[in-house]
């Protein structure tokens, strides 16, 4: 790689950080305060699905899966509404059990 000997600059990947476990259960509501990333901001969004890009949200998250917008840096998210308030509502009873993706 010798064509490459000029440090041109620096490459910012944003991003939410890969392999993040979070916990959730059927009845209460679904928050958490400590997502990592790099560059996350206030306002975005998470998706509860089973495969990110592939179908509709996981049965049972309020707001068909879509959380509201993110606050605390990006770092705490939670469903309710949609909106972008701090009020967070249940997941249904019956919402089945298993390993959803964060997209």
């Amino acid at each position: 790689f010798q064509d490459f000997i000029v440090d041109s600059g620096s490459l910012h990947m944003l991003g939410p950080a890969h392999f993040q476990v979070q916990e959730c259960l059927p009845g209460l509501e679904c928050s958490f305060n400590d997502f990592r990333g790099y560059g996350l901001q206030d306002g975005q969004r998470l998706m509860a699905l089973a495969e990110c890009a592939a179908g509709d949200g996981v049965f049972g998250f309020p707001y068909a899966g879509i959380s509201n917008g993110a606050t605390k840096d990006g770092m705490r998210f939670g469903w309710g509404d949609g909106g972008t308030g701090r009020v967070f509502q249940s997941l249904l009873t019956n919402t089945p059990g298993g390993v959803y993706r964060l997209c």
